[in-house]
């Protein structure tokens, strides 16, 4: 018998191509499934992920993650690297005043 883990909604399609029968198992109503050992588990309707596709979900999912917090602290990096500063401003802005006056003054 396959395990199975429930999944919440994930559109899993659009993440990683499907090899044929990982596809998830979607349930509409509710059901019953006897394992091995002869216990019985209540499914809700839902969709349901084998544990190899749940693996191979949990490592796409981390993989973007890791791209997203390094994009982010790169962004952050260079947003301040091209900041102007205030006394940055305030010394080009007197720098320009003073050759404009230097220029119609004297």
């Amino acid at each position: 018998m396959r395990s199975l883990v429930l999944a919440l909604a994930v559109t899993v399609p659009t993440l990683l191509p499907l090899t044929a029968g990982a596809e998830p198992i979607r349930l509409k109503s509710p059901a019953t499934c006897t394992t091995e050992a002869g216990s019985t588990v209540e499914l809700p309707p839902g969709v349901f992920l084998s544990a190899d596709l749940w693996i191979k979900l949990e490592l796409e999912t981390q993989r973007l993650q890791e791209i997203e917090i390094r994009l982010t602290a790169e962004n952050d990096s260079l947003r301040k690297s091209l900041s102007v500063t205030d006394s940055t401003f305030t010394i080009t802005a007197a720098a320009i005043a003073g050759i404009i006056f230097g220029k119609f003054v004297l």
